[in-house]
């Protein structure tokens, strides 16, 4: 009795050690999205001069809409509905101009304007349509201000991916 008592409460503790990993069940989807499964991410359009802007938002909504699970990312064909939309604008602005050269920032802000809307695939009706606005700042020195600006973009480009997981309600 006493071996049945301690292997009960064994696995009574293995199993909340483990239902408190951080898994959860998938979150629920907006009043509109409720008979959607499954989706696919088109190619957003790029109104921008930063060549890379429109692969990354495209990355981050896909990962974000696809990372909780509640909707299955599948091929534009077999989708019930489709993520479609555009990166509007980029802009710059100094946070921090350089003591020693007024026409240098030691700190720039990317302010990304992204629009999408999501597509019924039979009956090309438009379930949402939002427009988002991300920032992200880098720091400009001596180094590679490229490679900033790209990272700045990129995380802006995540901030908006997981902002379109909230309006979609699937985290």
């Amino acid at each position: 009795m006493r071996r049945i008592f301690t292997i009960l409460s064994l696995s009574c503790a293995m199993m909340l050690s483990l239902s408190s990993c951080g898994y959860h069940i998938s979150g629920l989807k907006a009043e509109k999205l409720d008979s959607v499964d499954s989706f696919s991410v088109r190619m957003f359009e790029n109104n921008t001069l930063e060549p890379l802007a429109a692969v990354l938002v495209t990355n981050a909504i896909a990962d974000a809409l696809q990372r909780d699970g509640a909707l299955k990312m599948v091929s534009d064909s077999a989708a019930q509905c489709r993520v479609e939309g555009k990166v509007a604008e980029i802009k710059f602005s100094s946070l921090r101009p350089d003591p020693y050269d007024t026409y240098i920032s030691t700190e720039i802000q990317v302010e990304l304007m992204v629009t999408y809307r999501i597509i019924d695939n039979k009956t090309n009706n438009v379930l949402m349509e939002y427009r988002i606005n991300s920032t992200a700042s880098y720091f400009n020195q001596q180094g590679d201000v490229q490679s900033a600006r790209e990272n700045a973009i990129s995380y802006a480009a995540r901030k908006i991916g997981d902002e379109v997981a909230i309006q979609t309600g699937t985290r």
